[in-house]
């Protein structure tokens, strides 16, 4: 991928989607329609999950913080979230999809 993709692709991954196009082209220094072009390519289509994935990736222990912090503090949903993530449904027997392996 080009300098100006991979920019273009950062951009979007990190923008709300309002502004995101018009921002990302900017940073990119093209025109909408040469960003609406490539996103519509494979190659920036996977540039752009990866930057998203790894953007989430960075705030996924602050997310598990503040989760734990509302259970300190008593927060019921909260407290049943942390379960139900940690060991799956109550009831159901089985794992939930997501496991927590350590409490940040």
């Amino acid at each position: 991928m080009t300098g100006r993709q991979k920019r273009a692709a950062a951009a979007l991954a990190g923008l709300d989607s309002e502004e995101r196009v018009q921002r990302a082209a900017e940073a990119a220094g093209v025109s909408l329609e040469t960003l609406a072009g490539w996103m519509a390519g494979e190659e920036f289509k996977r540039q752009y999950r990866e930057l998203a994935d790894r953007e989430s990736d960075a705030e996924r222990g602050a997310v598990w913080q503040a989760l734990v912090d509302q259970c300190q503090g008593g927060n019921l949903a909260a407290i049943k979230l942390y379960f139900e993530l940690k060991d799956g449904p109550a009831g159901k027997g089985n794992r939930g999809e997501v496991r927590i392996v350590d409490d940040v």
